[in-house]
């Protein structure tokens, strides 16, 4: 019987625990934070010779 009791009470944690996750924002992640590096001109191509 007292397996079973334990077993609540694990599972009861587990539950406590999931109710718990979107209040305390565990599991939102930031999004990364991007470098802004300063804008470079495009390269120039050389021309074509034909």
């Amino acid at each position: 019987m007292t397996d079973i009791a334990y077993l609540l009470w694990i599972l009861t944690l587990f539950a406590l625990a999931g109710a718990l996750v979107p209040f305390c924002n565990w599991l939102t992640v930031d999004p990364p934070v991007e470098v802004q590096e300063p804008d470079l001109p495009p390269p120039e191509e050389p021309p074509l010779s034909s």
